[in-house]
């Protein structure tokens, strides 16, 4: 019986061989070495003291006040009078306005800033400056004088190319 059994046993379930699976790892990822994280952890240290010297080097810059922050010692083969004059002109300050800053710096002992804010020649700049607001506003719509003329333009659709020319002033 136990043989009839078996035999049922086997005719109930299917002649499959069971395969074992191994499980293999496949683990894409490097092995890290003891020598790879210590250079990492050296690499990440050696950041944080650049970014901890770049922080302080920010907090030092806004702490400083706007002439220190501008380096003087650039040689730029300038003399200092050169410089206050580059600067001068930089603003808008006229040469004629410079021409007497300089006359007054020589005669006075004076830089030429200094002697820009003399009172004379604070007088000198503000007529300057008011000669060339009036000459300006005398000027015409293209900026010389007198270069604007009045066209009639209902003559004007008759006129030949020469006549135009003549009539705009070319």
């Amino acid at each position: 019986m136990e043989n009839e059994e078996t035999q049922i046993e086997n005719n109930d379930s299917p002649n499959v061989e069971e395969e074992v699976v191994e499980e293999e790892t496949t683990d894409n990822a490097p092995e890290i070495t003891l020598e790879d994280y210590e250079r990492v952890e050296k690499e990440k240290k050696a950041l944080y003291e650049r970014a901890k010297k770049a922080e302080a080097q920010v907090k030092e810059f806004k702490n400083l006040k706007p002439k220190e922050a501008i380096n003087t010692n650039v040689p730029s083969g300038l003399s200092d009078e050169q410089r206050q004059e580059v600067a001068l002109i930089a603003r808008g300050v006229p040469q004629s306005v410079i021409n007497e800053a300089f006359t007054i710096a020589k005669a006075k002992g004076l830089t030429l800033s200094q002697a820009m804010e003399e009172p004379i020649l604070k007088a000198y700049y503000s007529q300057v400056k008011a000669e060339e607001k009036k000459e300006k506003a005398q000027l015409g719509a293209s900026g010389k004088p007198g270069s604007y003329k009045e066209i009639d333009l209902r003559n004007a659709v008759g006129m030949t190319e020469e006549e135009h020319r003549k009539a705009i002033g070319m």
